[in-house]
């Protein structure tokens, strides 16, 4: 519940007799909206209230982007930029004329500020970073998530780089962008990205757990040698390909078995998702015999369309006498799950 200003008046008056500790533990526990208001109650209150309140920060309109920015560049704290540890940028709700530069420039100006950043998702298209991408060194940050443009690659490599604590990256853009940069992460755990980013990176001291691949067609000839490259990661546990268009994911499955054994989920999917057409019983066969290999696979997603709940039983049947392990399947927007030794179907996934 909101304080009231009445309420807040009368904190003025208890407050500063608890312990800074107490009033610590019960900002915790307060909504933003009453963090707010503790930030106008008092100075003291301010102090306790403020760093909690700006520990974690989400915007989804460029007006609240734009006020965000202006509270940094403008506040008389000296302190309040260092209180922000993640920043959350979404794709923009409102539909609001396109930015203007010299707005921008604050923006970038503001966000550059932030060097205590251990977060930091960018996914307005709308809005140019480029200055924070030139300027911006946030020696904490461990998660980057940023929606790519195509003039912007050289700058966001070489930021890249000099960001080495990031284990949690997306480079998430609409179309295909080779990456002529070599990429050196050696803490990242997680990627989502093209074949083309993660074909840049070095892999010399990297242990990627998580891997969601984005396959655009001028992927295609690079896909197996780069899945390749990767054998040996025995922490790589999910794995993840979007196929811009249809690909030859049954091949896929072949390298990834015969490099990557050690994967306990697996993921296929399309965009758009019809062009995949149903599983023939000779392609069961051999997607059974790389599964022989997987002996930690837990579940797999085709997201296949055509076929019958019968003739997926019987794949769903074929694949996990192949594979012991297996206890999740989903085909033809339909999941199989393993239940006390028999596999239930649920439908309209």
């Amino acid at each position: 519940m909101v304080l009231t200003r009445s309420a807040s008046r009368a904190a003025k008056c208890i407050f500063k007799w608890f312990p800074n500790e107490i009033l610590d533990l019960v900002a915790t526990e307060l909504a933003p909206a009453d963090l707010a208001v503790l930030c106008r109650a008092s100075r003291l209150l301010r102090n306790i209230a403020s760093p909690l309140l700006y520990d974690f920060v989400e915007l989804s309109t460029s007006s609240s982007l734009i006020s965000f920015a202006r509270t940094i560049c403008q506040s008389v704290d000296t302190s309040l930029p260092n209180s922000v540890h993640s920043l959350e940028v979404a794709k923009f709700t409102d539909k609001k004329p396109p930015v203007a530069p010299r707005i921008v420039k604050e923006i970038n100006d503001a966000l550059c500020r932030l060097i205590r950043l251990e977060s930091l998702v960018l996914l307005a298209p709308s809005i140019d970073y480029a200055q924070l991408l030139e300027r911006g060194q946030f020696p904490e940050l461990v998660v980057f998530q940023y929606f790519m443009t195509s003039n912007i690659l050289p700058i966001l490599t070489s930021f890249l780089n000099c960001h080495k604590n990031i284990a949690d990256l997306a480079l998430i853009g609409p179309y295909f962008m080779n990456c002529p940069t070599p990429l050196s992460l050696p803490k990242l755990r997680r990627l989502i990205g093209s074949f083309a980013f993660l074909s840049a990176l070095d892999l010399t001291y990297v242990s990627l757990t998580h891997l969601f691949l984005f396959l655009y067609p001028p992927d295609i000839a690079m896909a197996h040698a780069t899945l390749v490259s990767l054998h040996g990661m025995e922490m790589l546990f999910t794995v993840k390909i979007m196929g811009i268009l249809e690909v030859n994911e049954r091949a896929i499955l072949h390298v990834i078995a015969a490099h990557l054994p050690y994967v306990q989920t697996l993921v296929f999917r399309h965009a758009p998702r019809n062009s995949s057409p149903a599983i023939s019983s000779d392609e069961s066969l051999n997607i059974a015999a790389s599964l022989e290999t997987m002996a930690q696979l837990h579940s797999i997603n085709f997201r296949v369309v055509g076929g019958n709940v019968i003739e997926d039983r019987l794949m769903v049947e074929q694949w996990s006498a192949a594979c012991k392990s297996l206890t999740s399947v989903i085909l033809d927007e339909r999941q199989w799950d393993l239940k006390e030794n028999d596999w239930v179907v649920s439908w309209n996934l």
